[in-house]
């Protein structure tokens, strides 16, 4: 269902997003939907997944406070590799070779692209509270959502 994204596994330590955070959970929910917001905890969960692999410091490197997913320089990719335009690096793709669907494809699969399911808004929210969670705790951790597994 999520493409080439990889999931958090096991062993890593998973938090439930507190329903007091920037909006409740109703209003997340009923904003986006219920499929949208668990696929973009999934999509987020990924992306977090794949940089701890490729790049172990990145969190250090992104500031909360200036996440903007709409912004090359301000997303995740844009703060952890200078600009969004790197993200081939840690997808491990060939920029000669890769076509834009490929890379765009792959880019939403890991939460750092918008589509109609993950929109902008909701990522940036998403990964601001990954970010602080990780921040805080000084250590990997992944988004469940309340009552999930």
């Amino acid at each position: 269902m999520y493409g080439t994204a990889q999931t958090a596994t096991a062993l890593q330590t998973f938090v439930t997003i507190p329903r007091h955070m920037v909006e409740t959970w109703d209003e997340l929910f009923s904003k986006w939907g219920d499929t949208d917001v668990p696929l973009t905890v999934e999509r987020v969960n990924s992306g977090a997944a794949l940089l701890d692999e490729k790049k172990p410091d990145w969190v250090y490197g992104v500031l909360p406070e200036r996440l903007d997913m709409e912004a090359t320089e301000l997303c995740i990719i844009g703060q952890s590799y200078g600009s969004f335009n790197k993200a081939y690096i840690p997808f491990g793709m060939d920029v000669a070779t890769t076509s834009i669907e490929e890379f765009e494809a792959t880019a939403i699969d890991y939460g750092f692209l918008e589509d109609d399911l993950s929109p902008f808004a909701l990522l940036d929210r998403v990964w601001v509270f990954m970010l602080t969670e990780r921040h805080a705790r000084k250590q990997p951790v992944f988004l469940k959502l309340p009552g999930g597994e």
